[in-house]
């Protein structure tokens, strides 16, 4: 929102730029959730079904449904992946935020 300010306008009281992270998976959700949908009770995988569940784009709508342990876990190993190979950039952006605090 304040970048859509003219240069040189001071930001509205109370706003102030936020520096943002943003973390992707490296793994496609809707792939870890493709062929899960035996975990989910019968009458939910039904309505899948109606609603075209036998299609692949049907996998990231299986993936918002599925809070089996067995699916979580996998989610859980695959976030701990990701930080893992995306800490370097975590690292340095909060670095620069110890680094503006300090100024």
């Amino acid at each position: 929102m304040l970048a859509a300010l003219p240069p040189d306008t001071p930001p509205p009281d109370g706003l102030r730029p936020v520096e943002l992270l943003l973390l992707h998976p490296t793994r496609d959700l809707g792939d870890l959730a493709a062929g899960q949908g035996r975990l989910l009770p019968p009458a939910v995988r039904r309505v899948i079904r109606a609603v075209g569940g036998q299609r692949d784009a049907a996998a990231e709508f299986l993936s918002f449904l599925l809070f089996h342990p067995a699916h979580t876990s996998r989610l859980v190993d695959v976030g701990y992946e990701d930080v893992k190979t995306q800490w370097p950039a975590i690292e340095r952006f909060f670095e620069k935020l110890e680094r503006a605090a300090q100024t």
